[in-house]
């Protein structure tokens, strides 16, 4: 009996006092990344920022809809989301940079977000949603 009033004590010390959930920066840096750097800047430093987030053997995602005449390639049909795990080569996409919401998942979780938002081209915010008991 005492164990089990022992586990509960420390499941709600656990969940209480365990930082989760949304964080937003609005000013200052995170892991390379400064507010008010331009999308090509952002985007050259991408490898390094999502770096910060990966803990042992994670990996980042993005979510992208299946393109028209690609249904054979991703088993899946035209308009469906499927995760693809970027590589962020040199050359920046403009239809990538033309987007003012940039998402990342984190091992594939819908739950373990990470978005950079823009206006005029500028990053204005880093905001994450994250697990509970993640370490970083």
């Amino acid at each position: 009996m005492k164990w089990i009033i022992v586990t509960v004590v420390l499941l709600i010390f656990v969940v209480l006092f365990n930082p989760y959930g949304e964080t937003r920066i609005f000013e200052g840096e995170k892991f390379g990344l400064s507010i008010g750097d331009s999308k090509t800047e952002v985007y050259k430093n991408l490898n390094k920022f999502l770096a910060g987030y990966k803990v042992g053997n994670d990996r980042i995602f993005m979510l992208i809809e299946v393109p028209p005449g690609s249904e054979s390639y991703f088993s899946t049909e035209q308009g469906y989301g499927v995760f693809i795990e970027p590589q962020f080569h040199e050359s920046v996409s403009s239809s990538f940079t033309s987007d003012d919401r940039w998402i990342f998942y984190r091992n594939a979780n819908f739950k373990d977000v990470i978005e950079l938002r823009f206006k005029n081209d500028k990053l204005t915010e880093i905001y994450r949603n994250k697990m509970l008991l993640e370490a970083i």
